[in-house]
């Protein structure tokens, strides 16, 4: 089985390097995603200062449309290879183990999920069982920097120490998990040093830029620091460039706030393409963004059965399509969808820094 996967990622990286897979048109029949991003709720128990997601009150989960019926007609309907769910905080959602099972094994994709790890006793329970039940899944651990900047980021004081606790729960059972740092303002200071320390750990930290789409409003007491400092894209980028030398896998970030800086339209997107994106509440989006200007329809409208869906949003699809192919809706700082176009956005020297750093660290998975 080992020697197995290790062809596949071969395989898989040769294409990655060398096939310019960009459509000329969308094939609606027979489409697969290479991801589904599922925002479960937008309920959260966090308090941060970069995000009103906590704000939303209790009865909007009135509107929240994933039960475990909605959940097994709707991954049983779509072809996707990976599915990240997210939030909000999905871990306060009470069936939350059984929505993973189900689309595990409904699907067939490979699951990962984002927590802030507030509820530690909860999701350390939920992962021993999805693990008990050969589920297949992997943890992204949202953490901000060292303790007193992502404590100050989340708003609640003891935050870190969960994210600790966390960690060493799934090392101890062999639970794979990454940590997810979000470069703001105000911790672009420990950027380097947060990645160089659990580098040296052999934990994998990936990367994010801030965004500031519709559905985030900012704690206005912290608006100035967060998102009104005009020199954070020109530090950002500095700060990149200098990671870049040391961890190549950053390379896509830093080329993508190069070219935000510089007002450039970014990268061949393959939101839609590749990728798709579903809200709390049934709502349907090619990408992150959630802007109404690329709103595909509401699931509801097909008893959340996705083929359905797409016969009869045919047009909208393609509509949505022509819009993200002719860059109309950028420049974006949606940095994900330029992982999959980076065979057409970087020199091939950076490409091949990327891979190699890549394939090492999928080998060291697949031997531990």
């Amino acid at each position: 089985m080992t020697i197995k996967k290790l062809t596949r990622s071969i395989i898989k990286f040769y294409h990655f390097l060398s096939k310019n897979n960009y459509p000329n048109s969308l094939k609606l029949e027979g489409l697969k995603f290479d991801i589904i991003i599922h925002y479960l709720t937008w309920r959260c128990n966090s308090r941060c200062i970069t995000c009103n997601c906590w704000q939303t009150s209790p009865t909007e989960q009135k509107k929240e449309v994933w039960n475990l019926d909605n959940i097994r007609k709707f991954y049983s309907t779509v072809k996707a290879n990976y599915v990240y769910l997210t939030g909000g905080e999905p871990s306060i959602i009470p069936n939350f183990r059984e929505i993973v099972e189900i689309i595990y094994k409904t699907s067939g994709a490979s699951v990962s999920f984002t927590t802030n790890g507030l509820a530690t006793k909860k999701i350390e329970e939920d992962l021993l069982w999805l693990k008990k039940r050969g589920i297949i899944f992997s943890l992204d651990l949202s953490c901000n920097g060292f303790e007193q900047k992502h404590d100050f980021s989340r708003g609640i004081i003891g935050n870190y120490q969960k994210i600790l606790e966390l960690i060493n729960f799934c090392q101890s059972h062999k639970i794979y998990f990454t940590l997810s740092f979000t470069a703001f303002s105000f911790n672009l200071d420990e950027a380097i040093p947060f990645i160089d320390y659990w580098n040296k750990k052999g934990v994998e930290v990936t990367l994010g830029i801030a965004r500031f789409d519709q559905r985030y409003k900012i704690n206005e007491n912290f608006k100035k620091d967060i998102i009104d400092d005009r020199d954070y894209p020109r530090i950002l980028e500095k700060i990149l460039k200098e990671l870049c030398e040391k961890y190549p896998q950053y390379l896509p970030q830093y080329q993508l706030i190069k070219k935000i800086n510089n007002n450039e339209k970014n990268f061949p997107c393959f939101g839609l393409v590749k990728r798709l994106v579903v809200g709390p509440y049934g709502e349907v989006f090619p990408c992150d963004g959630l802007v109404d200007k690329l709103y595909l329809g509401n699931l509801k409208e097909s008893d959340f059965d996705f083929r359905k869906f797409i016969q009869s949003k045919e047009d909208r699809f393609k509509e949505v399509f022509n819009i993200i192919k002719e860059k109309r809706c950028q420049p974006c700082f949606y940095i994900t969808d330029l992982l999959y176009g980076i065979n057409l956005t970087l020199p091939k020297k950076d490409i091949i820094r990327i891979l190699k750093k890549r394939f090492l660290v999928r080998i060291k998975k697949l031997f531990k």
